[in-house]
């Protein structure tokens, strides 16, 4: 009788499981996370923009509206601002009685205040990130030059440095020239970094172009809205 080979197919083995190994479950979703609700949303835009100390009650409802347009309707969001900034308000008058006589804001304010006299535009919060001011500062220069007022070169924070600061991470300055060259820019830089110094803050920069300078701080700023 011819031999006939099984067609019964077996299974390969496979290598032992190592020691201490556990399966991964890659396609588990995990657990669902929770959406923060419109008030908790609203109170996080009230609560940066108190803080940061630049926007009236005003503003802050109108950025609120812009913000949460797609959560709820306009007159629903200055509904519910309302009581939200009144005590957000009263809790800052209130931690502002703390503060010491001179803080790393009023330093700032002074550090700015001195440029912009050395010809140096200085802008604090200035829109909301480097593209966008940088465009704008290039035209206050241009603007500035055609009414032959003296003026060097630029440093600013954009908003999203300012937030930056209020999460306790310092802030970066941009800066430059008039003339738009490497050399005059960190000339520019040498100047923002002395003005910042002599007010009495501890910037850090590198001295390189291109490079941030950088404004360990803790951010306090006072307001009189």
């Amino acid at each position: 009788m011819a031999n006939v080979r099984s067609t019964k197919k077996t299974k390969p083995k496979l290598p032992p499981v190592p020691p201490g190994f556990k399966e991964i479950a890659v396609f588990d979703p995990g657990p669902e996370i929770e959406e923060p609700s419109l008030i908790e949303q609203l109170e996080s835009v009230i609560v940066r923009h108190v803080a940061a100390g630049f926007f009236d009650d005003r503003d802050i409802v109108a950025e609120a509206i812009c913000s949460l347009e797609d959560q709820a309707s306009p007159r629903e969001i200055r509904k519910l601002a309302k009581p939200l900034l009144a005590s957000t308000r009263a809790k800052y008058a209130r931690l502002q009685k703390a503060w010491p006589k001179s803080t790393d804001c009023d330093r700032l304010d002074r550090a700015f205040a001195a440029l912009e006299r050395l010809g140096v535009l200085a802008r604090q919060d200035y829109w909301c990130c480097a593209t966008c001011g940088g465009d704008a500062i290039l035209d206050e220069m241009e603007l500035a030059a055609k009414r032959k007022a003296k003026v060097l070169g630029f440093t600013y924070f954009h908003a999203q440095s300012t937030e930056s600061a209020i999460d306790g991470q310092g802030l970066y300055l941009e800066y430059g020239a008039i003339t738009h060259d490497r050399a005059s820019a960190l000339k520019i830089g040498r100047i923002v970094l002395n003005a910042l110094k002599d007010s009495g803050l501890k910037p850090v920069w590198n001295g390189r172009f291109g490079t941030h300078i950088q404004v360990p701080m803790k951010w306090r700023r006072r307001t009189s809205f």
